[in-house]
This record gives structure tokens, C-alpha cells and sequence, in this order.
């Protein structure tokens, strides 16, 4: 099992879990998934979500998709055909309002490409958040979204909602479990469980315009969107504010039975078993955190949770990686009478994360903010070196979680030896990105797995909607 044996990931001694990297981080998280699958109340037992095909096929139609993400909401119309068409599968966005039509609005923007309608979701401390609750305002977006539909066009008048926070099956409820990413609204009045049903507060709002009927996370959807393409999609990634995975399970080992051991009588097709790797604080993980990482997580608003979404996720990385620069700038400069001048020029210095692969960009805005071509350049080449060690973390984190199931599906799929992974989200959509992290997944498939395994990585854009739509076709069949 190359480095992991050397620092003892397989006997259970956590020392040294750096130098294992991600190879250890791929076979504890696969023992921390078998085991969490074992326990009834473990919380990713709770989130599983299981695909069952029985009578009341929902064959084809139109579905109003709405996908709350980290930083924006969107909302589009797709198109469910009875049969796969071309690389799309089933599912495809329906062009309402043209191809290519944009449209900008005054004040708080939004714009709308290709059928999707975006917005940004209101920062923290923004009023309309201590006015309204958060259903509240995704109901305004939705109907500001049918107000916008060309005459003639209607609304669907079913509903499949992507939610980018952790959920868990109660009973015949999904509520949301917490709101991670310092994400906070005006509370939902009096739950009667004590927790938020998204699905009822939503359709509350909305009344009788539209009525959801499915919710899924981001990962979720992710892979159903993969899936109702192709059966080699093993596994649904999202890398965007925060990150998670979502793969298949047997679904004969989850199906409900009644009091005598009888089977609903439905056919498992399998369940979705959605990780929230995010949450996964593991000694492999801890050993990669440095102090900055620490800082951003004691800063945050779950301090010692969500560790390795904190060293991942868009939201997080960003933080991490710029406070990490101003340090190392600060102590390259240590005893340099530029110091203190440099200190000031970089404190309203923030780069973000769709610049940090582009050091002409990261350059430029060095050098409008210090003014010397010689700080500008030295500058640059800490922030690479910074952001190379701290992105080199990031592809072991996602590569040791991604490895871990595929392993865990190569074994149960004997003979499989292509594997495909559905991606979405900001911090996936670079070809560069994905072309790094297939080499690393592999690299550690080739220490931990017996056979050689080919790993494709497929970007898929609108996969927050395809897949909840998609997960509207299989609950209705349920």
C-alpha cells in the first residue's frame, strides 16, 4: 500500500499521517464510511436517499428546478424525455428565453444564460436576511423568474429543490441537519419536529404555483445527473463554496422492511449514500491543517467541524490562502525597512479564487497595490509558492476521499476498470484543476487498489438541476 504503511495508516497509529498524505486519508475515510453505514442512526445513514422504481412512472414532462447553492440561487425549466437523447441523457435545460439571452436587472443583479436563471444570495448582514426567511426569499426569486417567461410560456407545475446544506431522512421528512458556511436567515417559525422541513416551508410560500416534491444536496444530484447518462458514473463530486461526494450503495442492504422481514415489494435500484466528506475531520485530515488553516476554522462559526470543507472549499480556501500569503510576505520582509509598507499595501490585497491559477492577474493587482516592479515580483513568487502548498492540500484531501470510493465500487463491480466522476461547482470547472487531480486520484488508485483503474473526471455544469430533476423521475416510480 505504498506510504501508508510507512506511517502505519493500516495498523491505526496516527503519527506522521502528512508523509501518507493522501494515500492515508483514502483507506481511513473507506473505514470511517464502512463503519458509519453500519451504525442505524450514523448521520450518513440518515442522509441516504434510496431509488426505488415501482408503479406511477413519471415518463416525461417539464420540472421547475431550483438549486440554493453556496453563493447564488438558481432556477431553470428541464425538459425530462421519455428516452436518452444524444450526451444530455434525459434531462435538458429548457431554453425559455432564447439561447444566449441575458438580462441584467438594477440594484441586487441577476442574469440569465441559456435558460438558467442566477442570483447572487444575499451576504451576511445584509437586512433583507433578518426581514425575511430564507424560503420567503427563494419564493420572490421564483416568481420574479415566472414574471420574466416570454408570453406563452408557462410554469411546471412540479417542483425538485437542490439544497446546498446537510439534510437527514426523518421518517417520511428531510430536514435540514445545520447551515454550515456562516449562512443565517430571519428562523422559520414553530417546525413542529423542531427541525426545518425545506420542502414544506418552501411550498408554504409558494402555495399553489408550484409544488415541490424532491429535495436532494448538491453531491446528490451531482451523481444522478452523471447517472442518467451513463451507468460508468461511480460517483457525484461538487467542489464550490464547501464539498461533498455522493455514490451508490447496494440497494437490497437499505431497503425497508415491515415487521415480519417482507420487503415493500418495490425493486432497489440502489441508494444514493451521500457522504458529507465535508464534515470528515479525521487524524488524516487534522495532519494536513497549518496555522492558518487552524485560524480560519477557530474563526468560523462551527470552530473544530467541517475540517476538511474549511481546506477545500471556495469559501474557506480563499481565506486560507490569503492569509497564509500576508504571513509569509510579512516574514520574507522581517528586518527590511520596506516591511511595514508593504504590510499596509497588502491589507486591502484579497485574491480570489478564479485568479489564484492566473499569476498575470495575481501580479497585476500586486503591483497596482504596492507600486515597486521588484516588491510586485517577489511578491508573486510567494503567493505561488503559498498557493501551491496549500492547493497541493486541497487535491490530497479530494483525491484521498474520490479513491476511497472508487475503491470501495471497483471491489463490488468485479471487472470494472473504468470509472467515471461526475463533477459540478466553481472550484471543478477548471480543465487544469480536473486534469491535476486525475493524476493525483490515480496515483493513489495505483498505491491502494490491486488493479490498474482509469479515472475520467466530466464537468457537468447544470448538474445541480438535471440531477433533482432526474431524482423527481425516480421518486416518482417509488
Amino acid at each position: 500500500m505504498g506510504m501508508c504503511c510507512s506511517c502505519g495508516c493500516l495498523r491505526g497509529e496516527f503519527e506522521d499521517r502528512a508523509e501518507g498524505g493522501a494515500e492515508c486519508l483514502s483507506l481511513e475515510f473507506e473505514k470511517h464510511l464502512e463503519k458509519s453505514l453500519k451504525i442505524e442512526g450514523s448521520g450518513v445513514r440518515r442522509s441516504i436517499f434510496v431509488l426505488e422504481r415501482g408503479k406511477g412512472a413519471f415518463e416525461e414532462g417539464r420540472v421547475l428546478c431550483v438549486d440554493l447553492g453556496g453563493n447564488s440561487l438558481k432556477i431553470a425549466v428541464v425538459c425530462v424525455d421519455g428516452e436518452k437523447k444524444g450526451a444530455e441523457g434525459r434531462m435538458r435545460v429548457e431554453g425559455v428565453f432564447g439561447s444566449g439571452c441575458e438580462k441584467k436587472k438594477e440594484g441586487r443583479g441577476f442574469f440569465i444564460k441559456n435558460g438558467v436563471y442566477l442570483t447572487e444570495i444575499p451576504k451576511k448582514g445584509d437586512k433583507i436576511r433578518d426581514e425575511k426567511t430564507l424560503y420567503e426569499w427563494i419564493g420572490e426569486e421564483v416568481f420574479r423568474f415566472r414574471a420574466l417567461l416570454p408570453h406563452g410560456a408557462d410554469l411546471p407545475r412540479r417542483g425538485a429543490l437542490t439544497f446546498s446544506f446537510p439534510l437527514q431522512n426523518n421518517g417520511r421528512r428531510v430536514e435540514v441537519v445545520r447551515y454550515t458556511k456562516n449562512a443565517r436567515w430571519k428562523p422559520v417559525e414553530g417546525p413542529e419536529s423542531g427541525k426545518e422541513e425545506p420542502l414544506k416551508e418552501l411550498n408554504r410560500v409558494l402555495g399553489e404555483l408550484v409544488r415541490f416534491e424532491v429535495i436532494v444536496n448538491d453531491a446528490m444530484a451531482a451523481f444522478l445527473s452523471g447517472l442518467q447518462r451513463s451507468s460508468s458514473v461511480a460517483l457525484g463530486v461538487v467542489v464550490g463554496t464547501g464539498t461533498n461526494g455522493a455514490y451508490l450503495e447496494d440497494g437490497e442492504e437499505f431497503r425497508k422492511k415491515d415487521e415480519k422481514g417482507n420487503s415493500n415489494g418495490n425493486y432497489p435500484i440502489g441508494s444514493i449514500v451521500n457522504t458529507e466528506w465535508g464534515g470528515y475531520s479525521g487524524p488524516a485530515v487534522a495532519a494536513l491543517q497549518d496555522e492558518e488553516s487552524r485560524k480560519v476554522d477557530a474563526d468560523s462559526s462551527d470552530a473544530g467541524r467541517y475540517i476538511a470543507e474549511k481546506m477545500v472549499g471556495g469559501i474557506y480556501f480563499k481565506e486560507w490562502v490569503n492569509i497564509a500569503f500576508r504571513n509569509a510576505a510579512l516574514r520574507a520582509y522581517r528586518g527590511s525597512e520596506r516591511r511595514e509598507e508593504v504590510k499596509k499595501s497588502l491589507g486591502g490585497v484579497e485574491i480570489r479564487n478564479e485568479e489564484m491559477e492566473e499569476m498575470d492577474a495575481v501580479a497585476g493587482k500586486l503591483r497596482a497595490a504596492v507600486g515597486l516592479e521588484e516588491d510586485a515580483e517577489r511578491l508573486g513568487s510567494i503567493f505561488q509558492e503559498v498557493y501551491n502548498e496549500r492547493n497541493g492540500k486541497k487535491q490530497h484531501i479530494l483525491a484521498g476521499f474520490i479513491s476511497a470510493i472508487i475503491r470501495k465500487k471497483i471491489r463490488k463491480n468485479n471487472g470494472q476498470r473504468k470509472i467515471t466522476v461526475n463533477m459540478n461547482g466553481s472550484g471543478c470547472a477548471s480543465e487544469k484543476m480536473r486534469k491535476e487531480l486525475k493524476k493525483k486520484i490515480e496515483e493513489v488508485l495505483d498505491s491502494t487498489a490491486k488493479e490498474k483503474i482509469e479515472v475520467e473526471l466530466v464537468y457537468d455544469e447544470n448538474a445541480s438541476l438535471t440531477g433533482a430533476a432526474y431524482a423527481l423521475v425516480m421518486k416518482s416510480w417509488g
